[in-house]
């Protein structure tokens, strides 16, 4: 068993995709945890029930109602990546697991779910890529910019025919821009 894991869901609000890393000594002291989107309009609480199995609730992205999963401490804590389907639609609206594992299901969970791509030699729409490409250019000229995280990183991208996201490479938290508006998401720290 490991001492630390991994949750990553998306805002339903800001539609942010959150990556959230939970210890074994966030529950020193305390059953319950309570991690906070950066737009500030959604949380995840995480409760310990006992030290068999943990509660996750949360403001489901998929169909914006209240949920909670029961997850028994094995699987918490495990270095598997574990998906939890909205209870109404079956689409994935909670993601745990460890490091590059996880980080992989949200790329999965962008592009299959939300409708992204990876860039790729492929591509049809050139007008999208060259703004893509622009974007990726002056998120590399200029990362304090776009930076939206403290990991000063470098960062994986991901699109579809809406947004860009991109996606720091060493926590795994993700950012929407808009094409036509690609600093609008973006803060300094």
């Amino acid at each position: 068993m490991i001492n630390e894991t991994d949750i990553a869901c998306m805002c339903p609000e800001c539609e942010n995709i959150n990556l959230f890393r939970v210890n074994i000594f966030s529950f020193s002291g305390e059953r319950k945890k309570t991690f906070d989107c950066q737009c500030g309009s959604s949380h995840i609480s995480v409760v310990k029930n006992s030290n068999k199995s943990f509660s996750v609730d949360f403001l489901c992205p998929v169909c914006k109602e209240e949920h909670s999963f029961v997850i028994p401490s094995n699987q918490f804590w495990s270095e598997d990546v574990f998906s939890f389907p909205c209870p109404f639609y079956e689409a994935t609206s909670l993601i745990i697991g460890r490091g590059e594992k996880l980080e992989n299901a949200v790329k999965e969970y962008i592009k299959d779910e939300l409708g992204g791509e990876e860039i790729g030699p492929d591509t049809a729409n050139l007008f999208i890529v060259e703004k893509i490409l622009k974007i990726i250019e002056d998120v590399e000229a200029n990362p304090d910019k776009y930076r939206f995280c403290s990991c000063n990183s470098t960062y994986s991208t991901a699109y579809n025919e809406k947004s860009l996201y991109i996606i720091c490479d060493k926590c795994g938290y993700s950012r929407k821009t808009d094409y036509d508006d690609p600093e609008g998401g973006f803060k300094k720290l």
